[in-house]
């Protein structure tokens, strides 16, 4: 079986970066170029020491992140390998990581994100918990993991590791346990994030219904790009993964609402109000009031057709 490694990358800088991580004479290995297809190119190493291929793809994109495949040959993992180190320090330690997973796979400490970093809950949050926790009995009070992170992330708008750790006293608990929650979920923001967090979908349905020239649009209004936070710290947006919207396609979610059917003018209108203080309308712009079809209440050309209607005489 062969080993392989998928890249995706959203520019050119990325794909040299990688060219130069895993082709060149610092490795052990002698990576040449195999071929080109459309926006993906396939280099191939025959010198590993299992004795099977190796192929690395890079594939260029617009959407901002980044996965690795990895193949095994006779049950090897490989985990000693120096490319699969190499390569995972990488994807660990640089901006490539950043994007639809809302931050780096482990965490690094930085100037704003560390153990130090100040944070307390308010006395109401404080409140709160008490009365989170006492929905659940004796032994079961992790159960509340979830609500009561979910709490320090509004209260400080993303999730610092500080603030994981004083769950974690709270709960008293390892602070593992709280490191696999929030890293589990992409909802909660490990990153600092603007007051108003613009998370587009960029999914198959929105796609087609032109998701991409609603982030082109937030892009050029807010000066920005993909995975960017503007310089007031008003404004942060991401590309991410299905919202679970599909029939409004495209829609973003900014902080915790909707905003559906959309076209440029409704984001750039979206965006003005909210520099303004206003809170825009949730919900379709299409003039629709939920996810029913545009033009009636129903889909149907004609009336429906009885019960038995299509099925084979012998059934």
């Amino acid at each position: 079986m062969s080993e392989f490694y998928v890249f995706r990358c959203k520019n050119l800088a990325e794909v040299l970066a990688l060219k130069k991580l895993f082709i060149g004479p610092e490795h052990d290995r002698r990576w040449v170029h195999d071929y080109t297809n459309g926006n993906t190119e396939v280099y191939k190493c025959s010198g590993h020491k299992y004795g099977c291929m190796l192929r690395l793809f890079v594939v260029t994109g617009s959407l901002n992140y980044i996965k690795v495949s990895r193949g095994r040959h006779h049950g090897h993992a490989g985990t000693n390998d120096r490319a699969v180190r190499n390569a995972l320090h990488f994807i660990t330690n640089t901006n490539i990581a950043d994007g639809i997973g809302h931050g780096l796979v482990v965490h690094r400490d930085s100037k704003e994100n560390n153990p130090e970093t100040p944070f307390k809950f308010t006395q109401e949050n404080l409140k709160k918990i008490e009365s989170l926790l006492a929905n659940f009995p004796e032994g079961h009070k992790q159960a509340a993991l979830l609500p009561v992170l979910d709490l320090a992330q509004r209260q400080n708008r993303w999730l610092p590791i500080s603030a994981m750790h004083e769950v974690a006293r709270i709960f008293e608990i390892p602070r593992m346990r709280v490191y696999e929650v929030a890293t589990f979920y992409t909802m909660y923001n490990r990153e600092p994030v603007g007051k108003y967090f613009i998370q587009l979908c960029g999914t198959t349905p929105c796609m087609l219904r032109g998701a991409e020239t609603i982030m082109e649009a937030i892009c050029k209004k807010l000066e920005i790009k993909p995975g960017g936070t503007t310089k007031d710290g008003l404004f942060t947006v991401k590309e991410v993964e299905c919202l679970g919207a599909c029939v409004n396609a495209p829609m973003v979610q900014i902080n915790d609402d909707y905003y559906e059917d959309l076209t440029v003018d409704d984001i750039n209108e979206i965006i003005d109000d909210l520099k303004n203080g206003k809170r825009p309308l949730p919900g379709p712009k299409s003039g629709r009031l939920a996810a029913e079809p545009i033009k009636s209440k129903t889909s149907l050309t004609e009336p429906p057709k009885g019960p038995g209607f299509g099925i084979q005489e012998g059934l």
